[in-house]
């Protein structure tokens, strides 16, 4: 019996290295074969597109995450005050600094009261 032997073009098999799955990143339109999804819009894409450091998307992964336009502060739920808003630098959840007993935005990282309870 002879075997038979099926051979690829060369342009066959740059799109099966370089053609990924999944639904289009709302910023650059790419494929985004594991998406962030905002829960509150249709943006979702890239962890990098979305401006989200590399060791916060498991994070994120694990809560209701919202994109930087439908963040909301956790505590009173409310999207004023934007600029006392705050965002965990382990999670990304955003905080009015007073509604967690700040006066004002601390310096340097910040973790929020679900990743640092002593906070």
């Amino acid at each position: 019996e002879e075997a038979v032997v099926v051979k690829k073009s060369a342009d066959e098999d740059k799109t099966d290295q370089t053609e990924e799955k999944g639904p289009p990143c709302s910023v650059c339109g790419r494929p985004a074969p594991k998406p962030l999804r905002c829960s509150q819009c249709t943006r979702q894409g890239h962890p990098q597109c979305l401006e989200l450091p590399e060791h916060m998307v498991d994070a994120v992964r694990t809560y209701a995450w919202s994109c930087m336009e439908c963040k909301q502060c956790v505590e009173c739920e409310d999207t004023c005050d934007e600029d006392q808003m705050m965002f965990c630098d382990r999670c990304d959840r955003g905080y009015h600094a007073y509604c967690v007993g700040l006066k004002g935005i601390p310096e340097g990282n910040w973790e929020c009261p679900t990743c640092d309870p002593s906070s």
